[in-house]
């Protein structure tokens, strides 16, 4: 971080290891404790917001997109869980702001269910909207932001 770096953790295994992680500061991680390695276009994306009450998830998946908002609670996360089977999801690619408590839960959650899950640095996407000069900070606007910064880094180089 003294070097101005984003610090990216691999190979984590353990919900221990992610605890002792995020307390030291990282900013992402990645390891079998998500997923196992499975290739990009052949996962649903399911990308998510967190607003004060609610979460906000949109589901690409075929071409085609669908939204759902599910209030902040332990016991509304199966409620997320049964949207995503209902849509013949069976594994997504998860992509969560890393704001701590509530997206931790969420992405513990999906991750036992065999989804795979990306924290995301919350200065990223900020870092994207201003790239894209957007002021606008809604729960719907910002969860679009984090979708489109995150699927440009799937575009072919």
């Amino acid at each position: 971080h003294t070097m101005q770096l984003e610090v990216v953790a691999e190979g984590v295994e353990t919900a221990d290891q992610l605890v002792f992680l995020k307390d030291s500061g990282c900013d992402q991680a990645q390891g079998s404790l998500f997923s196992m390695p499975v290739s990009a276009g052949d996962v649903p994306r399911l990308f998510t917001a967190f607003g004060k009450q609610e979460l906000h998830a949109f589901l690409l998946q075929t071409g085609r997109s669908t939204s759902k908002s599910v209030p902040n609670s332990s016991t509304e996360i199966q409620q997320l869980q049964t949207w995503l089977k209902n849509r013949k999801a069976q594994q997504v690619h998860a992509c969560l702001e890393a704001t701590g408590g509530w997206s931790e839960d969420v992405a513990i959650a999906l991750s036992e269910s065999d989804h795979v899950v990306s924290l995301v640095n919350p200065a990223r996407i900020k870092a994207f909207a201003k790239s894209e000069m957007l002021r606008t900070k809604t729960d719907k606007v910002h969860h679009v932001r984090l979708r489109h910064s995150l699927m440009r880094d799937d575009s072919p180089s």
